[in-house]
């Protein structure tokens, strides 16, 4: 049940916690502008890149045979496609 004591104390914690969200927010244009380079930029097969977009390796990223049919089978199962 809202009261004027509950959306005020909202207001407030709004007022007060925007600045932050600011400060470590990314604007929606420049995200989409990094991750359009990250997929312009890549060539075949698997990298991994970062939130700006450019690649970091595959330092710390279990290699083997099997690593790309790994993250295939961990991405289908973490967004519910179909096999």
């Amino acid at each position: 049940m809202l009261n004027f004591s509950n959306i005020f104390l909202k207001a407030i914690v709004l007022v007060l916690v925007r600045p932050f969200l600011w400060l470590i927010a990314t604007k929606q244009e420049v995200c989409a502008e990094h991750m359009l380079f990250a997929m312009l930029d890549a060539k075949t097969g698997m990298y991994r890149r970062d939130e700006k977009g450019n690649d970091i390796g595959m330092k710390g990223f279990p290699l083997g045979v099997d690593a790309g049919k790994l993250l295939w089978n961990h991405t289908r199962d973490a967004t519910d496609i179909p096999s």
